[in-house]
């Protein structure tokens, strides 16, 4: 079986990118704590600034970054990092799926576009205001592409701040940022809880997590977690 390249042709509309972007600001401007964070926390690991910002550029995911920053060790263990970060934006997968009826119909150069700038909140908040423009009888793609920018374009410079900040206050747990990893994912896991039917599962993921802590070398304790949360929910699932 082959899968075929979407061949649209439909570009986005610069009204409905500049509406994206101004419905997205209060998003956007509340992921600028944690770009920062993000950017001392790097420093901390000796990352300097450009580095740390141009990582930011390229990647713009925020739970895989403060993921890989947890396993920045001396030797670097790349193949963990690698597989850590995979695991963790393997969700993408799904966004695509979701997407699909809107980027078959797009222009090769804004839908790969919008893909590079997809995040979390993006998708989610961009989902609603293109249901709000289908209700209005106006599929309009830039929505969701113009907050993605807005968010993209924020988190670099976030990171910059933080991590020249990083460079000259050393660290950052006087100022209690060493809890900013923690109250991210925490915020990220209360947004996914759908309810009874996730106990099984995350119950599976944190005794993975601790037994990985425990009996596995540094950093494996995240990928043991994720394996034992997404075999739980596949066996509750098949039942």
């Amino acid at each position: 079986m082959s899968i075929r390249e979407p061949t649209g042709t439909r570009w986005p509309t610069w009204a409905g990118i500049g509406q994206g972007m101004v419905a997205t600001l209060p998003l956007a401007l509340s992921f600028v704590p944690f770009g920062i964070a993000f950017g001392i926390a790097a420093a901390e690991k000796g990352i300097d600034p450009l580095t740390a910002t141009l990582w930011s550029a390229l990647v713009c995911g925020g739970a895989s970054q403060f993921a890989a920053l947890e396993l920045w060790v001396t030797p670097l263990p790349v193949l963990l990092i690698t597989l850590t970060v995979l695991m963790v934006n393997s969700r993408h997968l799904l966004y695509g799926a979701v997407l699909y009826r809107h980027l078959v119909q797009m222009h090769p150069g804004p839908r790969y576009g919008l893909l590079g700038v997809m995040t979390d909140s993006c998708f989610a908040y961009g989902v609603g205001l293109d249901r709000e423009a289908e209700k209005a009888d106006r599929d309009d793609i830039g929505l969701m592409m113009g907050g993605g920018f807005l968010i993209y374009a924020g988190w670099p410079v976030a990171t910059f701040i933080g991590a020249t900040l990083g460079s000259l206050i050393g660290s950052g747990k006087a100022f209690g940022l060493d809890v900013v990893m923690v109250a991210y994912f925490s915020a990220s896991l209360a947004g996914m809880w759908r309810g009874r039917s996730d106990v099984v599962p995350w119950i599976a993921a944190f005794l993975g997590t601790l037994a990985g802590l425990w009996l596995l070398p540094v950093g494996w304790h995240i990928m043991a977690g994720a394996l034992s949360g997404g075999a739980a929910a596949l066996i509750a699932d098949a039942d």
